[in-house]
């Protein structure tokens, strides 16, 4: 994981750089345990998968994952999950005000977290590895190393 979610639940999952691997598949298998939904990344264009931690494993051919809770905050809806993101990135990503705030519930990230175990608990039992879908630009250097 690389951000936790510190507030609240959130109805949907953000898959960073989606349509490229199993992974995914698995992460939609348990939010729907969670009664949760996979969601759109909103801005496919920015790039985050290709400035992301996990990219150093796709470039080597290993199909990584980085998820998080999205914006549909549970009794608040997007609009107010959406204010409280943009709030985030405009006064607290990467500035010194991002720091421990006391009235963050954890909420969202605990049930992530619940949810990434459930997914790491699935691929520990089986037998093969996650491979990249057809198309990915990682899967022929996957290929190779077989």
């Amino acid at each position: 994981m690389d951000v936790v979610n510190a507030g609240e639940r959130t109805k949907d999952v953000v898959i960073t750089g989606s349509g490229l691997n199993d992974l995914e598949d698995y992460v939609a298998v348990v939010a729907k345990t969670q009664g949760r939904y996979l969601a759109a990344e909103a801005h496919p264009e920015a790039g985050h998968y290709y400035r992301s931690d996990h990219f150093n494993f796709a470039k080597a051919g290993i199909p990584a994952l980085d998820c998080a809770g999205g914006i549909d905050v549970v009794n608040k809806g997007k609009e107010y999950g959406k204010q409280q993101e943009d709030d985030y990135n405009a006064n607290r990503y990467h500035r010194p005000a991002d720091k421990f705030d006391p009235s963050w519930t954890f909420e969202g990230g605990l049930e992530d977290m619940q949810l990434l175990f459930q997914v790491g608990l699935k691929l520990s039992g089986e037998s093969t590895w996650p491979q990249w879908k057809d198309g990915a630009e990682f899967k022929a250097i996957r290929d190779k190393t077989k």
